[in-house]
């Protein structure tokens, strides 16, 4: 699974979270993960955006990202080097574990989980 990530930067107030991230997927389809932190500075999904499948909304459902993983990836966004593998690995599999909570559809169209 070949993604490249960014940070992203809304250049507007209507997606309010604690970051943001742009991935282009191998078939060229773009999603917006918006994310937030909670008090023990754990990451979760407060939405995301799939090209051909519009905003979902997860409402607080989504499973937290491990403490550590967490660490990780807020790490690599300060550092500006989100797109290496590690970080990859570190998104494909919190997909993975929220694939229930998310659109199925979107998420083995994008390739962002396994069938």
């Amino acid at each position: 699974m070949a993604i490249k990530v960014s940070v992203n930067e809304w250049k507007t107030n209507t997606r309010p979270c604690d970051f943001s991230l742009s991935l282009t997927t191998e078939r060229g389809g773009a999603v917006f993960a918006d994310f937030e932190l909670d008090c023990e500075n754990c990451v979760t999904f407060r939405r995301v955006s799939f090209d051909g499948y519009g905003c979902y909304e997860t409402n607080g459902e989504c499973t937290r990202m491990s403490a550590d993983d967490s660490d990780r990836l807020i790490s690599a966004i300060r550092l500006n080097e989100v797109n290496n593998e590690h970080v990859h690995d570190i998104l494909l599999q919190y997909f993975e574990v929220n694939r229930d909570f998310l659109w199925r559809d979107a998420l083995i169209e994008h390739r962002l989980i396994d069938l």
